[in-house]
Order: C-alpha cells, then sequence, then structure tokens
C-alpha cells in the first residue's frame, strides 16, 4: 500500500515557490496558475514560457540561485532543477521548516508527489504511481481521456447541476438517509444525455422531479 495519502489542495492566493526555470519548472508553474497560486520563481533564467508569463506579472522572479531565506511564507515548495545538490538542500531546508516540497525525478526526497490530471471543470481525476512510473500514470490519464475527455465539457455541466441538487437538499431535505437516497437518484437520472443533447428544460424537469417525488421528505416550512 502506498504510504502517500490522496488529497486535494485549495491553492488560491497561497504562496508557492519554485526553484527553477526550465520546461519542468514551467509546466509546474502553469499548473500552479490555473489554481490562482501566488508563484515566486527562483532562477538565473527563465523558459519562454515562464517570461512570458513574468511579463504578464503571474509570476514574481528571483534572477538569481536558490539561497537560504527563499523558502519562509511558501506553502508548497517545488525543486525543479537539474541539479541534486540544489534539491537535496532544498528538501532538507523545507523538511526543517515543516513545508511540503516536491523534487521532480527524486521521490525519495519529496514529501508530496504531483499525480498525472486529468481535469474537466470540478471534475479532477488523478492518476499516481508512487513515482515508480511516471509515464505509466501519464498513459492511463490518457486512456481516461477516451472516457472522460470526449464528452468534457459536459461532465462539467453535469458537475454543476448535481452541486445545485446538493445545495438544495442540504437546505430542503432534514433527513439523512432520504437526502442521500435523493442525491442518488439524481446520481443514476439520465442527466448526462440530457445535457449531451441540450436539453436544458428536461434538466429542470428531471430536478424537480427528484423533489416531487417525495414531498414528505421535505422540511415543514416555518
Amino acid at each position: 500500500m502506498s504510504r502517500h495519502y490522496p488529497i486535494m489542495v485549495d491553492l488560491l492566493g497561497r504562496r508557492c515557490l519554485v526553484v527553477g526555470g526550465g520546461p519542468v519548472a514551467e509546466r509546474k508553474v502553469l499548473a500552479l496558475v490555473e489554481r490562482g497560486a501566488e508563484i515566486v520563481v527562483v532562477s538565473p533564467s527563465l523558459s519562454p514560457g515562464l517570461e512570458d508569463l513574468k511579463r504578464q506579472g503571474r509570476i514574481v522572479h528571483r534572477a538569481r540561485p536558490y539561497k537560504p531565506g527563499d523558502l519562509p511564507g511558501s506553502f508548497l515548495v517545488f525543486g525543479a532543477t537539474d541539479d541534486p545538490e540544489v534539491n537535496g538542500r532544498l528538501a532538507d531546508e523545507a523538511k526543517a521548516a515543516g513545508v511540503l516540497a516536491n523534487l521532480a525525478d527524486s521521490p525519495s526526497l519529496s514529501t508530496f508527489l504531483v499525480p498525472a490530471v486529468l481535469t474537466r471543470g470540478n471534475l479532477v481525476i488523478a492518476i499516481s504511481t508512487g513515482g515508480d512510473s511516471p509515464r505509466l500514470a501519464r498513459k492511463i490519464r490518457e486512456d481516461l481521456e477516451s472516457v472522460y475527455g470526449v464528452y468534457g465539457d459536459e461532465y462539467a455541466e453535469l458537475l454543476k447541476v448535481l452541486g445545485r441538487v446538493r445545495e438544495r437538499a442540504m437546505r430542503e431535505v432534514a433527513d439523512p438517509g432520504r437526502r442521500r437516497a435523493l442525491l442518488e437518484r439524481a446520481i443514476e437520472a439520465d442527466l448526462l444525455t440530457l445535457i449531451r443533447t441540450g436539453d436544458a428544460l428536461g434538466v429542470e424537469r428531471t430536478v424537480r422531479g427528484l423533489f416531487d417525488e417525495s414531498p414528505h421528505m421535505m422540511k415543514q416550512s416555518r
């Protein structure tokens, strides 16, 4: 069993430090930008993509090698250099400071791993091999794209609908067991087909029907 505990972390507005300015660092930064992180990149030079992000004001660049004092205040740290000594020092300093660190190509030094990810709206499917074979993780992600990727926008919309159903159920259905049953019926309802065919009215009718089926489940009006 893997020793890694899978979690989804909210990075909005959180400071993330990326050490390195090459293609690996660029991939890390692009993923962080999409999640709304505040990003500091420490590297003597930057890839063209990172230079563009710097010109746009989307990253802060410290144009020099990593040094002690760069780490404090960081929520996550990414080591993306090809220098084992720098990565090792960064790992030691992060551990001492209690900051989670990911070191490229060094899973044994990392305190968290970055999985291969398929994202469609709020649908996020993450695949990890514990660092044993990132290429296999990417292949599995590509295989999943054949199932979820083709209809990615529809799954994103389905999640929005299911989110609204859940919010209403939390407000209006008092009994936890009945609420759970309603949410299960929502999953089993053919909402995805209605979304794929653009039948917005059908979606709304189906949602109303979930609640109308069992009016005794609703909270009594005060």
